[in-house]
């Protein structure tokens, strides 16, 4: 220890070593802080906006339709976004951990309480109205940028999934109006439970002679004749 200690006032006696004042030290803890809770509050929103995208493109209905439901799920994700919140995610914790909270605790554990507070934040502000209320003001005040952003994000396409309503119901065949008032026409397959007029479906299916030849079928919201 002594020898470490001459070394260090042999070092600045020649000049070679210098004394950083205390509040440089002071004034990186302050910048490290803000910049911590900066990009956690990015971090929270972009988790509600992945949140906001999932639930307004109503990619979580594909829940419960199977492998070729996850399949659709995984592929229709706005996964750029995704790629964004796990940078910041990982910015974050290594912050964390050069600022010194959990310094000491395993890098797993630090991880899981990042994870955890980012998730429980991001949830948070999704179930607030807010992205509503942000996409509605752009739209109004003309803000085409952000008009943009939200539009991508709220109205993703699910490649080989259409939601509508049925219009006509036959024996083999339905009719049903997708919620940007495209119609489709839907052939379906016997053991499949036929919906009535205006329920409200989910159809897994694939292009066949100008039809969709319907894979799975789900209702979401019965229509008047069903009691």
């Amino acid at each position: 220890m002594d020898t470490i200690k001459y070394k260090i006032l042999k070092e600045i006696g020649e000049g070679r070593g210098k004394i950083t004042p205390r509040y440089v030290f002071l004034l990186r803890k302050i910048l490290l802080f803000l910049a911590i809770i900066l990009l956690s509050l990015i971090l929270f929103f972009l988790i509600s906006l992945l949140v906001y995208s999932i639930q307004e493109s109503q990619l979580n209905l594909l829940f419960g339709l199977g492998l070729r439901g996850l399949k659709i799920f995984l592929i229709s994700l706005p996964w750029i976004l995704i790629t964004i919140i796990g940078l910041l995610f990982f910015t974050v914790h290594k912050l964390l951990r050069e600022k010194g909270s959990g310094y000491h605790k395993p890098v797993l554990y630090t991880l899981l309480i990042v994870l955890i507070i980012s998730i429980g934040g991001g949830f948070a502000i999704a179930k607030s109205p807010m992205h509503q209320k942000i996409a509605e003001a752009a739209a109004r005040n003309n803000l085409q940028k952000v008009s943009n952003i939200y539009n991508n994000y709220a109205k993703r396409q699910m490649k080989g999934a259409f939601i509508g309503k049925v219009l006509e119901a036959q024996e083999k065949k339905i009719k049903i109006r997708e919620l940007e008032g495209q119609d489709l026409d839907i052939e379906l397959q016997s053991f499949q439970k036929k919906p009535i007029k205006d329920d409200t479906v989910i159809i897994l299916g694939v292009k066949k002679n100008g039809a969709i030849k319907a894979i799975k079928i789900r209702q979401i919201k019965k229509g008047v004749g069903m009691k």
